[in-house]
């Protein structure tokens, strides 16, 4: 429940939960008010705020915080999502990997989708619904019954998750320029808060991603580096070595089979798992 006394329904995916709806309140969790113009209905319509929840802008979600994880408008016990935790559910659903360079997790879109988009499945029980997004410009409001957009932050890295309708898609979109992303009006995910406390959280690494998992000729890291790199196998003995050319270390010549890559980044080391096909 929020501040507003809206109830939401959760789902249990993998070890994560969310909250089936959109958020649809106009105070954060302490009960500060979000200011009018911070927020707007669906397709500008009160009426579809019940169901698809209120269109936020980055001050509106974020409700002024800056912190690494960012609580923001969701209810007590929830936060904005990461772009860590979205790969981790993508990871659980066995999403397609292989255009991660391009932002897309392909096969796994409809199962996120209520079953009112047009090849929405909803197994997962996330229950996305088509709720556009608007920006100040006119025309205000965009592909309301067509698309879904919300926001996912981690430190500096700010971006969105994209769903289209029709298309079987997960779609990381980059906002380069905080502006830009201030002045769009996006739908509010929340997922639950995990119990590390905000001291142990800012600890935590910087987030990269290695993809595509499984693959069988090239693997990338999501950071353009020129890093020392080793390759081991599950035996752990050292199969290569060699520098890493942005990012990319091509494996064909591997057998099939699982390894480790172990990876030289900012004075710390990273450890990744992949599978080789």
């Amino acid at each position: 429940k929020d501040f507003d006394g809206n109830t939401y329904d959760t789902v249990a995916i993998g070890n994560q939960v969310w909250l089936k709806q959109y958020i649809r309140s106009k105070h954060n969790s302490e009960g500060i008010e979000v200011k009018s113009q911070n927020y707007k209905p669906v397709n500008g319509d009160e009426k579809l705020v019940e169901k698809y929840g209120y269109l936020y802008n980055f001050d509106g979600y974020t409700a002024g915080e800056t912190t690494q994880r960012i609580k923001g408008i969701c209810p007590d016990g929830y936060r904005i999502p990461s772009r860590s935790e979205i790969h981790e559910l993508m990871l659980y659903l066995k999403a397609d990997t292989t255009w991660l360079w391009k932002g897309a997790y392909n096969s796994v879109g409809f199962s996120l989708q209520d079953t009112s988009w047009g090849g929405g499945t909803n197994t997962t029980g996330m229950t996305l619904l088509p709720s556009g997004l608007a920006v100040p410009q006119i025309p205000m409001y965009y592909n309301y019954n067509s698309t879904t957009e919300f926001p996912i932050i981690e430190r500096s890295d700010i971006l969105s998750v994209y769903v289209p309708e029709f298309y079987n898609q997960v779609l990381l979109s980059h906002y380069g320029n905080l502006n830009d992303f201030k002045s769009t009006y996006l739908s509010c995910k929340c997922i639950k808060a995990s119990s590390t406390s905000v001291g142990d959280i800012n600890k935590f690494k910087e987030i990269i991603i290695l993809y595509p998992n499984p693959s069988n000729n090239l693997i990338s890291l999501d950071k353009s580096m020129n890093e020392p790199y080793t390759l081991y196998n599950m035996n752990g003995l050292v199969i290569k070595k060699g520098y890493l050319i942005l990012g990319k270390l091509n494996v064909q010549e591997l057998n099939s089979g699982l390894y480790l890559l172990q990876v030289r980044y900012k004075e710390s080391s990273r450890v990744f798992k992949f599978e080789k096909l």
